[in-house]
This record gives C-alpha cells, structure tokens and sequence, in this order.
C-alpha cells in the first residue's frame, strides 16, 4: 500500500487544540487524577475556585464519562483551557455563563 495514502494522525497537540485543552510546557493536555470522594463539581472549585466550572471539565471529558456523575477514583480527566472558555472565579459575567452550560448538561 501507497503510504501516501494512508491518513495522518494528528499530533498530540492536535487533538489538544482542537478539543481546546488545557496544555503543559511540552504542548501535551493536561491531566487531573480524581481522587476519592471528588466530582467534578469540588474539582472545578479546587482549581478554578467555583463550582460553575464543571461544566467544562465534563465537556472535554464526554468521550470518558456517559454523564456528569460518572467520575471515580483514579480516572484521569483533561483539563479544559481556562482562556478558550473564559474560566475567571473573579468574574461574575464567566460564573453565570458556565453555570447556564453546566446546567444544560444536567438536562440531557
């Protein structure tokens, strides 16, 4: 077979991009370890300081989880990238827009 004709994988840093993670130094994703006891909900508020937030996190992590609730122990989740979806605790305007997309998942 031709192996010009063959598909190219996209890098690591492709697939980041275009899932709009959140990327290291080195350009590969970022990933978070769930410890015991977490959801996404106190992961949002441990890194990005509101609740609101898990939204995104679920997001960029559809592919691994069939619903918000489907987080355990020792699954290691990608972080999403806080200047693509605007994630700012300080900012009242960022915590209500991620709260109407947080709860549009919890009606599907």
């Amino acid at each position: 077979e031709d192996i010009n004709s063959q598909e190219i994988l996209p890098t690591k840093y492709e697939i980041a991009e275009e899932e709009k993670l959140e990327l290291n130094e080195a350009g590969d994703p970022v990933v978070y370890e769930v410890d015991h006891g977490e959801w996404l909900a106190s992961i949002a508020l441990k890194l990005y300081g509101s609740k609101a937030f898990w939204g995104y996190i679920y997001e960029v992590n559809r592919d691994m989880l069939n619903s918000p609730d489907d987080v355990k122990a020792g699954m290691e989740l990608y972080l999403p990238n806080k200047d693509y979806y605007h994630i700012d605790s300080t900012n009242t305007q960022s915590i209500q827009e991620a709260a109407k997309i947080s709860a549009s998942f919890l009606s599907e």
